[in-house]
């Protein structure tokens, strides 16, 4: 489930990273499903995984709980591509809304989701730890 790409990118983009079991746990959880954005890069001859998001499907609901994009290839569209692929899986999948949260300081994610049509719809204290900060809450319809 879990492919050295995907890993690289998990570890490379937080300061505490999802280890293999804790995506093998998470993945075993009916609600919970993975996307993989494929392909190739500029040059390069081999598919790899390029960004991943895991998301639950809930009532009617999609929870994006982890996304992440190659490090060398950000802020090149990726992010928004990845987003969009799981925002239309989620739709066929019944969702009628996606929310998620991110760190305030996160300022990028915070930009791309924010041009991907979600709205702030409220913050939650202390919500991520190591380090301890705010969470900002983002939804959109499908």
């Amino acid at each position: 489930v879990c492919s050295s790409d995907l890993m690289a990118i998990e570890e490379a983009s937080f300061d505490r990273p999802w280890r293999r079991q804790m995506f093998k746990e998470e993945l075993s959880i009916p609600v919970s499903k993975l996307f993989c954005l494929m392909g190739k890069w500029k040059g390069e001859e081999k598919r790899r995984v390029l960004g991943y998001a895991v998301f639950w499907v809930v009532s009617e609901k999609a929870h994006i709980i982890n996304l992440a994009v190659e490090p060398d290839i950000r802020h090149r569209g990726v992010g928004k591509l990845l987003l969009y692929e799981v925002l239309k899986k989620a739709a066929a999948a019944g969702c009628k809304t996606a929310y998620l949260e991110v760190r305030l300081s996160a300022e990028f994610a915070n930009r791309l989701f924010q041009k991907s049509g979600f709205y702030r719809k409220g913050i939650r204290k202390d919500y991520f730890g190591y380090p301890k900060e705010d969470a900002v809450i983002y939804e959109k319809k499908l």
